[in-house]
């Protein structure tokens, strides 16, 4: 059993591994509270939340964000640009700009803002439907920071 388990958990850290060594996009859906992470392959496009940043007073952890960033490849940021229903910028909006450019100052990869609309809406609804009991902010953030992305990938195949 203790050989097993060992076994597993190499394997699981030879996949992390591998992992790190390619190339992906990232997807941010920043809150107030929270930054929503969702990572892809550039080339499989399956999209997969994997966290949150959490913000302190209005401003995120830059030790923790700088550690992601040198452990993963990226060729493209996504950042959800928060718009009202008809298409116009709300004040938040200007907030994520903000924070957009002080990623690229720090990181220096490409930004893409994409149309974040009801996308909260429907990571709740995909929580809901698959019958989670409670819903955790933090899974809301992530899995909406995937709906971002899975929507931008969408958006490139046409």
């Amino acid at each position: 059993m203790i050989v097993q388990h060992k076994l597993k958990f190499y394997c699981l850290y030879n996949f992390l591994h591998f992992m790190k060594k390619n190339v992906y996009f990232v997807a941010f859906d920043i809150g107030t509270k929270n930054i929503g992470i969702a990572i892809s392959h550039y080339r499989i496009k399956i999209v997969h939340p994997i966290g949150v940043f959490k913000i302190f007073n209005g401003k995120p952890n830059w030790l923790i964000i700088q550690k992601f960033f040198n452990e993963w490849k990226f060729l493209k940021i996504i950042i959800g640009l928060p718009l009202n229903m008809n298409g116009t910028e709300q004040p938040f909006t200007l907030q994520v700009r903000n924070f957009s450019h002080q990623i690229q100052n720090r990181f220096s990869y490409p930004i893409i803002f994409h149309d974040e609309r009801l996308s909260t809406f429907e990571a709740k609804s995909r929580l809901k439907n698959n019958n989670f009991c409670f819903i955790k902010k933090d899974n809301v953030d992530a899995l909406s920071a995937a709906v971002i992305l899975e929507s931008w990938l969408y958006q490139q195949q046409k």
